[in-house]
C-alpha cells in the first residue's frame, strides 16, 4: 500500500514531467515539461542566450558577478545562487547540491560543430549527472550567424515567441547591414586587426575559433 501512495503522490506532484516532445537542434527528442520557469546552461554561451530573452529564466549564476556585472545587469540577478559551470574533460563544477535546490525545469546545453562537439568538453558521465535533475536540450550557436535560428527553437520551447522574434530579427537585420559594408571594401583594403586576450593582451585566438567570428 505505501508503494502504491509513493507512485500516486509523485504523480501528482510531476503532473508537469514530460509533457511534450521536443526535437532540439541536433535532431534528438526529448520530452520537456510543457511550461518552464528555470532554466540552467552550464556555458556562458547559453547563459546569455536566456539572460537575453529572460532573465527571470535563469535559477543560478554560474560565475561571481563582477562590480561592474552588478551596473550593467538587472538586479535580481544579485540575489541568485552561484551554482558553478562545466569545466574541463568530464568535470563538473557546478555545485550538485545548489543546482539541485535551484530545481530547473531545463538544461540548455550548447554545441558549436555541426558533428555535435560539445562547447564545454564533458564525458557523458557529466551529462548524466544533468539529466538526473531536467531534461538536457541541445542548440547549435557556433557564432552569432546561428543565434537567429537558436532564438526561433528557444522561443517555441520557452513559450517566449515573442522577445525571440524581436532578437531573432535584430541579429539578422544587424548582420545584413555589416555584410552591405564589408562588402564595399574591397578585401585587399580591409584593415588587419589583432584579437588581443588577457590583462597583458599576449593571448590570441585563431582565424576558427568563435571569439573572432566578428572579424571574419
Amino acid at each position: 500500500m505505501l508503494g502504491i501512495i509513493s507512485v500516486w503522490l509523485v504523480c501528482i506532484f510531476n503532473t508537469n514531467i514530460y509533457a511534450r516532445e521536443i526535437i532540439d537542434m541536433t535532431g534528438r527528442r526529448v520530452e520537456i515539461p510543457d511550461t518552464i520557469n528555470k532554466v540552467y546552461s552550464p556555458s556562458p554561451t547559453g547563459e546569455t542566450i536566456l539572460y537575453s530573452i529572460d532573465h527571470k529564466l535563469l535559477c543560478g549564476l554560474l560565475f561571481q558577478m563582477r562590480d561592474v556585472e552588478k551596473q550593467m545587469l538587472h538586479p535580481d540577478m544579485r540575489q541568485l545562487p552561484v551554482v558553478g559551470s562545466l569545466t574541463g574533460e568530464g568535470g563538473l563544477s557546478a555545485n550538485k547540491e545548489f543546482l539541485l535546490n535551484a530545481r530547473p525545469d531545463l538544461i540548455l546545453l550548447v554545441i558549436r560543430d555541426e558533428n555535435g562537439i560539445y562547447a564545454d568538453p564533458f564525458a557523458s558521465r557529466a551529462e548524466e549527472t544533468l539529466l538526473e535533475m531536467a531534461p538536457c536540450v541541445y542548440i547549435y550557436a557556433r557564432d552569432l550567424r546561428d543565434y537567429p535560428e537558436a532564438y526561433d527553437f528557444l522561443g517555441d520551447i520557452l513559450n517566449r515567441r515573442e522577445r525571440t522574434d524581436e532578437l531573432a530579427a535584430y541579429i539578422r537585420g544587424a548582420l545584413n547591414d555589416a555584410a552591405d559594408v564589408v562588402a564595399q571594401v574591397p578585401p585587399d583594403q580591409r584593415p588587419k586587426v589583432y584579437y588581443a586576450e588577457q590583462p597583458d593582451g599576449l593571448a590570441t585566438e585563431n582565424a576558427t575559433s568563435y571569439h573572432t567570428a566578428l572579424l571574419n
